[in-house]
């Protein structure tokens, strides 16, 4: 596996360079490059993208669509495969299709590189119980969730997520968005014993990365939501991941132009009407 040593030596315009290079190869069916023993504990760092959720021209959830996107994410060499998250449009999703498409992509992923990690985010806590806890059963290597509602209140967002924690024992991500603050974040790292990972979405990550890492002994990992344009600065200034959105070939982007409005024959469409 490659890791920021692999890349010593090289400036930003050589690593540029390089990158497309080593994308396309990675994307071929069969290629070796990253292949390795797969082990039952995935490592939760590196590149983990949030996937798109594909609806069938009748507006129902296409299994056969969301199983090839972590194929295709496995191909590229990606370390992750996040869903549902808010690319994945999950408040439009139903309870039974969220159910149905975690258990598509942890049997499929099971086979494959990328680590699992499943959104359980709910308004209420005992749904976001239900989806860990079937999470958990499906397979899944990680949970992840948003807070209970868009206007973080310290005290709701840490019952919620001590709550929700204790539910099973895989490692929790924590989407910090909004005015979650870093002393929430730190009370939240010392009370639940699963909870390791941040994505950082809240205030400035580039300036919450340091109080994080020392108010937790370097223990809590912070990934980056920037869509990776600053990704070789975020490396050199102690991220250790990325996490956000893929926009593969497969599949049209969510914003914009997309879904069969555009095109009738691209089997993604928009089911939140965002396009």
């Amino acid at each position: 596996m490659w890791d920021r040593k692999s890349f010593k030596g090289l400036d930003r315009r050589e690593f540029l360079d390089f990158l497309p290079r080593c994308a396309l190869s990675l994307a071929v069916p069969g290629n070796k490059m990253l292949a390795g023993e797969r082990s039952a504990s995935k490592p939760l760092c590196g590149i983990l993208p949030i996937a798109q959720t594909p609806f069938t021209e009748s507006n129902k959830l296409d299994l056969d669509a969301l199983v090839e996107e972590v194929r295709f994410i496995d191909r590229c060499g990606a370390h992750g495969f996040v869903w549902p998250q808010m690319a994945s449009e999950w408040m439009t999703l139903t309870e039974a299709e969220r159910m149905e498409g975690v258990e598509a992509i942890a049997s499929t992923g099971k086979k494959l590189r990328p680590a699992i990690v499943i959104g359980v985010q709910s308004p209420d806590v005992a749904s976001a119980i239900r989806y860990a806890n079937h999470a958990e059963r499906a397979g899944a290597n990680a949970i992840i969730s948003l807070p209970p509602s868009e206007r973080s209140d310290p005290k709701i967002d840490l019952e919620y997520y001590k709550t929700v924690g204790r539910a099973t024992e895989l490692p929790m991500f924590v989407q910090a968005v909004g005015n979650m603050t870093v002393d929430l974040i730190i009370e939240l790292y010392t009370t639940i014993p699963t909870f390791r990972h941040i994505k950082g979405e809240a205030g400035n990550p580039w300036l919450r990365i340091a109080p994080h890492r020392e108010r937790s002994s370097g223990q809590l990992k912070v990934f980056s939501g920037g869509h990776g344009r600053d990704l070789i600065d975020e490396m050199r200034g102690g991220f250790p991941a990325l996490c956000r959105q893929h926009h593969s070939p497969i599949f049209r982007p969510r914003h914009g132009i997309c879904g069969t409005r555009a095109n009738p024959t691209k089997r993604w469409r928009c089911r939140a009407g965002l396009c």
